[in-house]
């Protein structure tokens, strides 16, 4: 099986780092290497030096929206950390089987009657939310004359 780059990142005119998925260059090539040409034969462009720089912040923006940026469904918003998904699926699992008058709390303290439906609306929204701001994340990524704080979700404020 041939374990593939995410991206390249030139570092001369003719040198450019391998940057696997998880971010780290375990690797350099030349432009003329093969597996380099296939990647961009496939309609992949490379990162210029000067916009990989810029990765680590975009990163942190976009990590700290998906954990901490809430997610806004009608006029509450709730949770998004890591625990709070995870009970949010298992509400949206159980369906039907949600106790009934179950309360849930809102990130503005009010506490909401939790319903299938409301649990279906959240993990749809969140599932939404974070396509969003992953999408956002790679066209900051792209175009080096963006904003990195610009295009990014409405996230909850107190």
């Amino acid at each position: 099986m041939e374990c593939r780059a995410m991206m390249y990142k030139f570092l001369t005119e003719t040198t450019l780092a391998k940057i696997d998925d998880d971010g780290k260059s375990r690797m350099s090539c030349t432009t003329d290497n093969s597996e380099y040409q296939q990647w961009l034969a496939e309609g992949n462009t490379p990162i210029p030096a000067e916009v990989q720089s810029r990765w680590p912040a975009i990163q942190q923006i976009r990590d700290e929206l998906i954990d901490n940026g809430g997610c806004q469904v009608g006029q509450y918003w709730f949770h998004s950390d890591p625990k709070s998904k995870q009970q949010q699926m298992a509400l949206t699992m159980l369906g039907a089987n949600i106790p009934a008058g179950l309360k849930w709390k809102s990130m503005t303290g009010v506490m909401v009657d939790m319903t299938p439906a409301l649990a279906q609306q959240i993990f749809i929204a969140q599932i939404t939310r974070e396509s969003q701001i992953f999408a956002n994340a790679e066209i900051i990524k792209n175009d080096p004359d963006m904003d990195i704080h610009a295009g990014w979700p409405e996230r909850f404020v107190k």
